[in-house]
């Protein structure tokens, strides 16, 4: 049940009207294309990128402790007096003054009761650690890029809006002016509508400030160059699916990032743990030498082949109760991240359930906004058509012409939440925005 409502929110994400490409805005980004950039070549990015290639490393460096160590050595003993006795008349020499040796050795851990499997095991864990960072970094990435990419949707088109508002105004100016003319309206109706134009071109001028604004923080997310003009298309969605709050949860649990990144402490930790208590193990090492060297009866000046095996167990008896400490203090790491991992697991619930309860809310008040929008619309047009009869006044006019764009401002503010609000969810679920 869970899998199919988390299909039935991505099909919604790939069906809806998210995405809708102007025919002229060939070189315009899409919101798809800002969070594929905005994931790519980042400096945190790299950095996790360097740290798991340094941790390669590592790991590739701990798999040479199951191989064995090789070296050669030829060494050179100039010795004298040397050791001689006398038999019958001749002076016998029994180590020559000029001794030469050359060995090659090998030594190998044969055994060591799995020391080295509990630290490979332990390398892994931190690789998988710094993967799910990769992708607690990429969710904050892609979010910030969703919420700055609809930001300016919102700004461009509260801006369209706003002039939608002027142009009216406008129009209807040019009725006042010709009741002036005609002597039906006075010089006051002419000045408070230029004044309630030059609010609203102010209003533009604002609005086009933070759309810049917005702008520049997009080029920043995205790797832009801040220089270079940055369009976007797109449009806002609606009539999102209900979705059961209870259900979502538990796919939180398997998915948010945040948990995965407590659950990967505690597997360290217990591998740390589990390594900690092999500390007090024997190591069994084995040694197998073999050269060429002088000095052996009965012709001491002659190279000779030469080996040997040898054998050693290393038997730890006392270390200050090190490793029963470090065992202790492993354990109450545990604990502790035991009530962090509940605390967060409690969050998250709260996250869902805020999201959903929005997106529920926000469908609500889209329909109350377009009610508003219609009666809006009915008021200016009375409003008109009695100013042009002569039975109404211009402040009617100007009134329900600021009452119809708060009610189209109020409905895109409401779509422009609705979009934030599905996408707050999906990171609320844990749901990847990047590949």
């Amino acid at each position: 049940m869970q899998k199919i409502i988390l299909f039935v929110l991505l099909v919604v994400l790939a069906g809806s009207p998210v995405l809708h490409s102007q025919s002229n805005a060939g070189s315009s980004l899409t919101v798809n294309e800002a969070l594929k950039r905005a994931v790519q070549n980042r400096p945190l990015l790299k950095q996790k990128e360097e740290e798991l290639q340094s941790l390669h490393y590592r790991i590739e460096q701990q798999k040479s402790s199951y191989m064995p160590e090789v070296d050669a050595q030829v060494s050179y003993l100039l010795m004298g007096p040397l050791p001689s006795f006398s038999f019958g008349g001749e002076n016998l020499e029994l180590a020559p003054a000029n001794n030469y040796n050359a060995v090659i050795a090998a030594r190998q851990i044969l055994y060591d009761f799995g020391k080295r499997d509990a630290q490979a095991n332990l390398l892994h864990s931190y690789r998988q650690t710094i993967i799910d960072e990769q992708n607690v970094i990429k969710t904050e990435l892609t979010n910030q890029t969703v919420r700055v990419f609809y930001a300016i949707l919102f700004l461009k088109q509260s801006i369209i809006e706003k002039d939608s508002e002027a142009t009216t105004l406008k129009e209807h100016l040019k009725i006042t002016e010709g009741k002036i003319a005609s002597g039906t309206a006075t010089d006051y109706d002419v000045l408070s509508t230029n004044s309630k134009i030059a609010e609203i071109e102010n209003a533009v001028i604002e609005l086009k400030s933070e759309q810049t604004k917005q702008e520049l923080n997009l080029k920043e997310l995205i790797g832009m160059n801040r220089r270079d003009p940055v369009a976007i298309s797109g449009d806002f969605f609606t009539s999102l699916p209900v979705v059961n709050s209870d259900s979502l949860v538990d796919v939180a649990w398997a998915q948010r990032q945040e948990l995965k990144l407590v659950l990967d402490a505690q597997s360290s930790a217990k591998l740390q743990k589990a390594s900690a208590s092999l500390n007090d193990k024997p190591v069994l090492r084995g040694e197998v030498v073999y050269g060429f060297k002088n000095g052996y009866q009965p012709n001491i000046d002659v190279l000779r082949g030469n080996w040997l095996v040898n054998l050693t167990l290393g038997i730890p008896i006392f270390n200050g109760n090190q490793t029963e400490n470090r065992e202790h203090e492993i354990e109450a790491g545990l604990l502790a991240s035991d009530q962090r991992l509940n605390q967060l697991r409690e969050t998250v619930s709260t996250e869902v359930f805020q999201a959903v309860n929005e997106l529920k809310s926000n469908q609500e008040k889209l329909a109350v906004t377009e009610k508003q929008i219609g009666y809006a619309s009915k008021s200016l047009e009375r409003a008109q058509y009695q100013y042009d009869s002569g039975s109404g006044t211009n402040l009617d006019v100007l009134d329900a012409a600021t009452m119809l764009t708060q009610a189209r401002m109020m409905r895109l503010q409401v779509m422009f939440r609705e979009v934030l609000n599905f996408y707050s969810l999906k990171k609320a679920v844990g749901d990847k925005l990047f590949e």
